[in-house]
């Protein structure tokens, strides 16, 4: 069970990115509060519904900014009695809420989230009200809304698996120290002769090497 959502200044949902199995837990919420009819057990599975879902959720939102506004002690997040993890963060007055199972780590649930707000900033800046009637496509094939989904999915894809990184490095020759100083000397004196010469007061930077091995190296 995991999903992010978010919550404009009037509790209205702008965004939201669930799976099955918590769009199912929202449902069942629904029904036992009477604000749906029927069930999804069937073989068709109904849509979670934004009305639903704001109706659900706007007094948690609502308690969030009382705590916020009257103690300043604002919800970082709560653990509810049949298992759920739900962890608070900000943007632009928008609150964001990730839900998932209590066993899941908190720090973890929240880099996660921290990472999303980045996201949805970099795709939408300060239009954040863009995300509520999401029409303008990035690409031919989905919305930014859709777009922050998939960054978002293939990060938790990507943070399970070990990563490579090609890293550009030169060798370095190990010579004996006292050899070592003597080519910094030199190398020193070099860029004196420079700095005599042109003194224009840039920085300058010698280089010694063998082959494609680095012996040594000074900068003034």
């Amino acid at each position: 069970m995991k999903g992010v959502m978010i919550f404009d200044n009037l509790n209205d949902l702008v965004f939201s990115d669930v799976d099955v199995e918590l769009s199912k837990h929202i449902q069942k919420l629904a029904m036992k509060d009477g604000l749906l009819e029927g069930s999804f057990f069937g073989s068709i599975e109904q849509e979670m519904d934004k009305n639903i879902v704001m109706q659900l959720f706007s007094p948690l939102i609502a308690s969030y900014k009382v705590m916020q506004a009257q103690f300043g002690n604002q919800y970082k997040y709560i653990e509810s009695e049949d298992g759920i993890l739900l962890v608070f963060d900000e943007i632009l007055n928008y609150i964001a809420i990730s839900i998932c199972h209590k066993d899941e780590k908190l720090e973890a649930v929240q880099k996660e989230l921290s990472l999303f707000l980045i996201f949805v900033e970099m795709l939408f800046g300060p239009s954040l009200h863009m995300m509520k009637s999401d029409i303008s496509v990035c690409c031919e094939l989905c919305s930014r809304s859709d777009l922050v989904s998939l960054i978002l999915d293939k990060w938790r894809v990507l943070s399970t698996e070990q990563q490579t990184y090609l890293v550009e490095a030169v060798e370095r020759l190990i010579i004996n120290p006292d050899i070592t100083a003597m080519c910094i000397n030199l190398l020193q004196q070099v860029l004196e002769k420079m700095r005599h010469n042109h003194k224009d007061g840039t920085y300058s930077h010698a280089f010694l090497l063998v082959d494609t091995k680095l012996v040594a190296l000074y900068s003034r």
